[in-house]
């Protein structure tokens, strides 16, 4: 309880001797923990898209145009027997153009004489086709079949946006990198003006015999509230630009529960990390 009420009254004590000093140190931890919160945020929602074109990726087989029903019911079931591929839809000609119409409107067929699309077959394919190797040696294997006319696979889109997504990642922990080191010395510099402050106080205690956790306690946990303050304003705003993003450009999917609680005690132990850096330092005690 004595922490308690020393912490409350030194934390006053800052805020009223070096309002400045506080409220530049909130608001450069609210900004310096912003850009790794952006980059969290595009990754995780690069991520969830990443997983949908996989869970919807499909190989497009074209057949020849003068392919007989018997040639069809012969292909489906060579096809059901390749490694990888999970499911099989069949599209005639007649539901290629149906398909075309749903999509572009009536105008786009209504000066067609005859049917010009193939009838095709859509494999769904699991992970393990997605790999480049997989994906190359299917693509191989169905375009030497003598009833396809082509085969489309629009795996390099998926390698793109996974290579995109990973760049994210790893700039987002280059950027984490160097905003835990600022964080830490944002932190230790304050708690350095404030323990100047009261280096007097504190010599008087030291002479009197308090201990050493009574006498850095508040300092370490000023640190850690500055530190907090900082992170759950940064998420706030975070929040606000998910917000605006959603209304005016693209749905985002907001951090979850746990993450913002993650990203909050990452300012609180950053600002107590450097608290305590600075106390080690200045405060030889």
């Amino acid at each position: 309880m004595r922490y308690l009420l020393k912490t409350i009254a030194e934390i006053r004590r800052a805020a009223h001797h070096q309002p400045l000093s506080i409220f530049g140190t909130i608001i450069t931890i609210l900004l310096a923990m912003l850009l790794p919160g952006i980059f969290w945020l595009a990754a995780n929602n690069m991520t969830a898209v990443e997983k949908r074109l996989k869970a919807n990726m499909t190989v497009d087989v074209f057949l020849v145009d003068d392919i007989s029903q018997a040639g069809i019911e012969k292909l489906r079931g060579e096809l059901l027997t390749l490694e990888g591929v999970s499911d099989i839809t069949f599209y005639s000609k007649r539901d290629a153009l149906f398909r075309i119409r749903e999509s572009f409107g009536q105008s786009i067929i209504q000066d067609l004489d005859d049917n010009p699309l193939p009838a095709s077959f859509s494999l769904t394919v699991d992970d393990t086709i997605l790999e480049p190797e997989a994906a190359d040696s299917l693509v191989a294997h169905l375009s030497a079949l003598d009833q396809v006319e082509e085969v489309v696979f629009a795996r390099e889109i998926l390698y793109r946006f996974s290579s995109i997504t990973g760049s994210i990642k790893r700039f987002g922990i280059v950027i984490t990198v160097l905003v835990i080191f600022s964080g830490i010395f944002i932190s230790a510099n304050t708690v350095r003006v404030a323990i100047t402050d009261r280096r007097e106080v504190v010599e008087i205690m030291q002479v009197v015999g308090a201990s050493r956790p009574y006498i850095l306690t508040p300092f370490v946990l000023l640190g850690g509230l500055l530190g907090l303050i900082g992170a759950a304003l940064s998420s706030l705003a975070l929040w606000l630009i998910a917000g605006y993003v959603s209304r005016n450009l693209a749905e985002l999917q907001f951090l979850s529960l746990h993450e913002i609680i993650v990203f909050i005690l990452t300012g609180l132990l950053l600002g107590m990390l450097g608290a305590i850096l600075a106390t080690r330092r200045y405060l030889k005690v």
